[in-house]
């Protein structure tokens, strides 16, 4: 613990005339009072090299050399926490400085992600009990990493072909309205596209009546889908029908349907 002077910390220790730069109880130190971390630095070479530019996007793992570098007294201690792509999971908090400087890899995460922003993957230090930071040094220590790739938009290929097999209508205030038994068998004419494709849908929504509905799925090597959409209860002032286009948004196909949904004209009793 440290040497205190009634309730205020020793402000020096000497030996005879001769100052003493450091007191210890065994291996407890105990004068002075608090101890400094002298430097902080993230990301360095094993060598201790303060690494420049950027992160590849798709990270760093262990063997690839960004370490995290404390340097101070033996005994300072502290814990360290990752903020963006470096995951605090991996620090095995608390640390107390047993060599100087203190070095070891970190892992950085990837950004490799569809329209990800550039980031700055780091470690935050924070002192512990009677240890501190020197003057000037920032206890946020960070580096760049690459953006995502951005997204392309395309207008996907659709068309659609509406054969009504049945009408049932009923009258409402004097006009007309699908009613159940009314159906109609629709084929989408779609794009094979495996680059920039997931999947579409085939649906339909019922004007008047209840939202839009899924039909079918489509894959993307399909060419065309077909489904027979029915009307099982409950009217409809008229129905249209739609493709989503599920654009494939997986590095390094990074892509947007424009539009999304494609919709035939309104098909009226």
């Amino acid at each position: 613990m440290p040497i205190n002077i009634q309730h205020d910390a020793a402000s020096a220790l000497k030996v005879g005339h001769e100052n003493v730069s450091a007191g210890y109880v065994g291996h407890e130190q105990v004068y002075p009072n608090t101890v400094e971390i002298s430097n902080f630095r993230f990301p360095t070479t094993n060598a201790g090299v303060l690494r420049t530019g950027n992160v590849p996007v798709g990270g760093a793992a262990l063997s690839d050399d960004y370490n995290v570098e404390i340097t101070g007294p033996i005994g300072a201690t502290f814990t360290l926490a990752g903020i963006n792509t470096v995951n605090s999971g991996q620090f095995s908090n608390p640390y107390t400085l047993t060599s100087s400087p203190f070095r070891f890899d970190v892992v950085i995460g990837s950004n490799n992600v569809c329209d990800s922003s550039f980031t700055s993957p780091g470690v935050v230090i924070t002192p512990t009990g009677s240890t501190q930071l020197a003057s000037g040094i920032n206890a946020t220590q960070a580096i760049g990493q690459t953006a995502g790739t951005v997204s392309s938009s395309f207008t996907p290929s659709v068309s659609f072909s509406v054969t009504e097999n049945s009408r049932v209508l009923t009258y409402v205030g004097g006009s007309p309205f699908f009613t159940g038994g009314s159906s109609w068998t629709v084929t989408a004419t779609v794009g094979v596209d495996t680059t920039k494709v997931s999947y579409y849908t085939l649906g339909w929504y019922r004007g008047n009546g209840t939202t839009s509905t899924y039909g079918t799925t489509i894959a993307n090597n399909a060419g065309s889908g077909t489904y027979t959409f029915s009307l099982t209860g409950g009217t409809a002032g008229y129905v249209r029908f739609h493709v989503n286009t599920y654009a494939i948004s997986s590095p390094p196909n990074c892509y947007t349907a424009s539009p999304f949904k494609t919709s035939t004209s309104n098909y009226y009793p």
